[in-house]
């Protein structure tokens, strides 16, 4: 095979670790994205829980049904959540119990971000190298 041959076939291989490594890009953009989105909730469901902490007894607010859809309601207990664990299992908390579990939650997915956000930068750092062999064995065709 030819040297110039050689070089194309390089090149040809190098462009489909390119696009496989953008693929891999791409999908690790969308889950953090979807990370990014469970610590928000997480964040706003501790915001909720000290909002309902400081309301009284009795007292009417509104409960989200769904993303802008509310139902007006009377708090019964503004000391106990229910919590389901899974298998349509529901436990009650209290309201620092549940902040706990909340926060070993967010704790986590930062954990899971940090280690995302990483395998994303050496990602970057190998499509430049890449980049960087294609644009040689193209200068070297020329």
């Amino acid at each position: 095979m030819t040297e110039k041959k050689q070089d194309q076939k390089a090149l040809e291989s190098k462009y489909l670790e390119h696009q496989a490594l953008s693929q891999q890009l791409k999908q690790l953009e969308n889950q953090l994205q979807t990370v990014d989105g469970q610590i928000l909730e997480i964040k706003t469901i501790d915001e909720g829980i000290d909002n309902i902490k400081k309301t009284k007894t009795g007292e009417e607010t509104l409960i989200p049904i769904s993303s802008g859809i509310f139902m007006k309601c009377n708090i019964l207990d503004t000391k106990k959540f229910l919590i389901n664990v899974g298998n349509g299992v529901v436990v009650e908390k209290s309201a620092d119990e549940t902040r706990d579990l909340l926060n070993k939650q967010l704790d986590e997915l930062e954990k899971i971000k940090k280690q995302m956000s990483d395998q994303f930068q050496q990602i970057i750092l190998q499509l430049t190298e890449i980049e960087k062999q294609m644009n040689e064995l193209i200068s070297e065709q020329g």
